[in-house]
C-alpha cells in the first residue's frame, strides 16, 4: 500500500507540475 500512495503522490505531482506550466505559458510570464 506505502508503493500505491507513493505513485499516486507522484503522479499528483507531475499533474500539479504540468497545470502550472500551462498556467504561465498562457499567463506569457518569463522566467
Amino acid at each position: 500500500m506505502k508503493a500505491d500512495s507513493l505513485a499516486i503522490q507522484d503522479s499528483l505531482v507531475f499533474f500539479s507540475l504540468c497545470l502550472t506550466i500551462r498556467l504561465f505559458s498562457q499567463h506569457n510570464l518569463a522566467f
